[in-house]
């Protein structure tokens, strides 16, 4: 039962690092970036994005995700207000 539970979880790991690197890789983001943003360890960024066990990783993973979001949201802003003529 354990093991199963072990594999699971790995399971997991490997699922939200890939999520978290293909959305950085689709922003053309690095992960020397992320480490700046988030204030997290390039290595644990590495660790974290090939499913690896990460101390605190939930926490480190909601940083990553809100660095994420923010980029997102201000490449859409700059958009906006480039097709209304403001910038």
């Amino acid at each position: 039962m354990e093991n199963n539970f072990t594999e699971s979880m790995r399971q997991k790991w490997i699922e939200e690092g890939e999520h978290l690197l293909e959305w950085r890789e689709k922003l053309g983001l690095t992960k020397a970036f992320i480490a700046r943003e988030t204030g997290v360890d390039y290595g644990r960024i590495t660790r974290l994005e090939h499913g690896e066990p990460v101390k605190e990783a939930k926490l480190i993973i909601q940083v990553y995700e809100l660095t994420l979001e923010k980029v997102e949201t201000h490449r859409a802003l700059n958009r906006l207000l480039e097709s209304i003529g403001i910038r």
